[in-house]
């Protein structure tokens, strides 16, 4: 698992139900929650009630659907780059038998067959050893 911690495939669903048919943000709203973080972050605190911050933080909470639509569709497609890079180094790996494209418990009691000499013949050997 990387640094971040991802969202699983029953959490996606969840959030996007939760969202109904929200559109993904587009980058102007984007921007738009940057500037607002950066000025609720840089304007005078008054020690009284901040009006300034509470209306940064409702207009917010109002646009926060697109961006977590925006989030999840991004999430799905970086699990579906991550899987079509995982088959494909698996293709180009010379060294890969069909062992290894088996479920993990049978590529892991099936035999295999390694050359031991330049003629050719081979000893057999077990991977779960």
């Amino acid at each position: 698992m990387s640094a971040r911690d991802d969202l699983t495939p029953e959490q996606r669903a969840t959030l996007a139900q939760q969202m109904g048919d929200a559109q993904p943000a587009r980058n102007s709203l984007l921007m738009s929650f940057g500037k607002a973080i950066q000025d609720s972050c840089e304007h005078e605190h008054p020690k009284w009630e901040d009006l300034f911050c509470r209306n940064l933080v409702a207009y917010m909470g109002e646009k926060a659907a697109p961006i977590l639509r925006r989030l999840l569709d991004a999430e799905a497609e970086v699990d579906g780059l991550r899987d079509e890079l995982a088959e494909e180094k698996a293709d180009r790996n010379p060294l890969c038998c069909p062992a290894l494209k088996m479920p993990t418990k049978q590529a892991f009691t099936m035999p295999m067959k390694i050359p031991t000499n330049r003629t050719g013949s081979s000893a057999r050997c077990r991977t779960d050893a």
